[in-house]
């Protein structure tokens, strides 16, 4: 093979390999994307737990107003807010692995998109070089041309003996 077309079928595989890392890019960019979604979903939903909470812990304790509480009621009440803070650690802790996925997911997408510049920035340089290699090929053509020596039969200059 000449040079020119091993660089040619090098840079068909540089191609090959950027394109692939473009695929990667944007599966990972889709999964962060979902990560962040998980993330507002998780984020909301700890929110609305919260003024959930909130206002039924208000309205338990305003039922209590006025009226003798009993041990049961005090028990029945403890209960309750024993569990909401349960269900509000629950949702605290799938919002913060929501996160860390989300930040995981962000982390490879930025070395994902390192590699494709890295494999574009390697395809560049490859054009660059055949760019140069067929510019230096029709240049040496062309003063070859002009000082004769595709013609050397003709003038008799070098003779095969």
């Amino acid at each position: 093979m000449r040079e020119a077309e091993t660089i040619a079928r090098l840079r068909e595989l540089r191609q090959l390999r950027a394109q692939r890392a473009r695929e990667t890019v944007v599966r990972r960019h889709a999964a962060m994307v979902g990560a962040e979604k998980a993330l507002r979903d998780a984020s909301v939903a700890k929110t609305l737990h919260l003024q959930k909470a909130a206002s039924e812990e208000k309205a338990q304790l305003a039922s209590l107003v006025g009226q003798q509480v009993d041990v049961d009621r005090i028990h029945q009440l403890q209960g309750f807010f024993h569990q909401r803070a349960d269900e509000l650690a629950q949702l605290l802790d799938i919002e913060s692995s929501a996160s860390a996925a989300a930040r995981r997911h962000e982390e490879k997408l930025a070395a994902a998109r390192v590699e494709h510049r890295v494999c574009a920035r390697a395809v560049s340089k490859l054009d660059l070089v055949l760019e140069k290699l067929s510019s230096n090929s029709v240049y040496g053509k062309v003063v070859r041309e002009e000082s004769g020596e595709d013609e050397p039969a003709e003038h008799g200059a070098f003779k095969k003996t």
